[in-house]
């Protein structure tokens, strides 16, 4: 009987230093996303402009308590791609390259980042 106990006692040991670990892991994974979180959002400007709109999508969610709550497909978001003309973006693009093509070959690339500058 008392060999049983100091089992399960030593059995719950080892399982709470298993937990203990991977909390530390845990912990270590958190702080290394929130730091590559942190550096996105550093580089790249848009991340800050669309955070305000997720957030308040999210909370809308969280309130609703639907299973699928992506901002992709929702009409009215910035990500609604049925409202948007595929076709008509690409020639669009087609003709501002063609453009700034034609603008390369008459503008001196040292001019530019010197105005750059």
């Amino acid at each position: 009987m008392i060999k049983n106990k100091k089992q399960a006692v030593s059995d719950a040991e080892l399982q709470l230093k298993k937990f203990e670990h991977d909390m530390q892991t845990l912990a270590k994974e958190k702080t290394a996303a929130t730091n590559f979180v942190a550096n996105l959002e550093k580089q790249y400007d848009w991340i800050q402009d669309e955070s305000e709109y997720v957030t308040r999508f999210a909370a809308r969610c969280w309130v609703l308590t639907t299973p699928s709550c992506s901002l992709f497909g929702q009409k009215g978001s910035p990500y609604d791609f049925a409202a948007v003309d595929i076709g008509r973006l690409k020639e669009k693009a087609r003709e501002l390259e063609d453009m700034q093509k034609g603008m390369k070959k008459k503008v001196n690339p040292k001019v530019i980042n010197m105005i750059d500058r």
